[in-house]
């Protein structure tokens, strides 16, 4: 297994790893298992493309399992608005694969990534009720802004690099 980000072929690989995060996990995205799976093929492949530019200001960083199995995600979007900052979301894991010290890796990697990008700080939302990721993410240093989505049901957090 490695660690890498996701290149401009994986398309349909994303598809599968995002569709199976969202049929494990429902509660936690702000996307529903149905609404992805409407999404159609030429939307998966064009965000493949954009995150595997290099230069580019998004990055989707992804476990591999070595076989075309992606067992892991996290998405990473520079905003060059003010505030100058760094974006994170579709953070997920395989749960064969949770408290093996994957999730911290796609999290270090991520956070190197904005940083090397000059971010000054990370954001992401987190949905309430979700222990575990919130013990996450406070683990890595993310704290509370006290900013709710609309509806209420995500806080945003974030952690200055």
């Amino acid at each position: 297994m490695e660690l890498r980000r996701l290149r401009a072929d994986e398309g349909l690989a994303y598809r599968a790893v995002r569709l199976r995060a969202l049929e494990t996990d429902p509660g936690a995205y702000g996307q529903t298992l149905d609404e992805a799976r409407a999404d159609p093929e030429q939307t998966w492949l064009d965000l493949a493309t954009a995150v595997a530019d290099e230069w580019g200001p998004r990055a989707m960083f992804v476990v591999d399992r070595g076989d075309g199995d992606l067992a892991g995600t996290l998405y990473a979007a520079i905003r060059r608005s003010d505030p100058y900052s760094c974006q994170l979301g579709a953070m997920w894991v395989d749960p064969d694969l949770r408290a093996t010290g994957w999730a911290d890796a796609l999290m270090e990697t991520a956070l190197a990534w904005a940083a090397g990008n000059g971010a000054p700080f990370v954001t992401l939302w987190h949905r309430l009720g979700n222990e575990r990721a919130g013990r996450f993410y406070e683990r890595h240093g993310f704290q509370q802004s006290g900013v709710l989505d609309d509806p209420g049901e995500a806080m945003e957090l974030y952690r200055a690099l």
